[in-house]
């Protein structure tokens, strides 16, 4: 993966027109779960963990990568113009699973670099029950697998 340092929100015309085709993707931090301790939104950054199967780049680093099936749709960005591009999500998808990863495969299939920011966290807040793996959502997993599967593995 290629890193480089991102020159903040007051970027120069050329760098916005470099990332104009980018997807462009935030850490997604999990917070601490619900206790007896509460603990406030600005202790937030210092108490959830980045996802250990994600990439996690420093604040103001920009990592592109070429694994599109980290992409997650819990925190991610892009212009209007590549969001046509790719195709939007589709809206075929219920419940659980298989959306994020067809996205990715067209992003992929559309040439949008995949590059993770860091300093763009999207806390994800722990919820109960958590299954590893997601049995109880095996139904919709093995619904959308069919769905991503009749369009020749996705990235239509």
């Amino acid at each position: 993966m290629a890193t480089r340092r991102c020159r903040g929100p007051r970027r120069s015309g050329r760098a916005d027109a470099e990332h104009h085709r980018y997807l462009l993707c935030g850490t997604v931090p999990y917070s601490p779960p619900p206790g007896a301790n509460r603990c406030r939104l600005s202790d937030l950054p210092a108490l959830a963990a980045p996802h250990p199967g994600r990439p996690a780049p420093a604040v103001g680093e920009i990592r592109r990568s070429t694994d599109y099936a980290l992409f997650w749709s819990l925190s991610f960005v892009v212009t209007a113009d590549t969001w046509h591009a790719i195709g939007g999500l589709r809206e075929e998808y219920e419940g659980y699973g298989g959306e994020d990863t067809d996205y990715g495969q067209k992003a992929r299939a559309a040439g949008a670099p995949l590059t993770w920011v860091g300093g763009a966290p999207a806390f994800h807040q722990h919820h109960h029950p958590v299954c590893d793996p997601p049995v109880s959502h095996l139904h919709d997993i093995l619904r959308n697998a069919e769905t991503f599967t009749a369009d020749g593995a996705g990235g239509r």
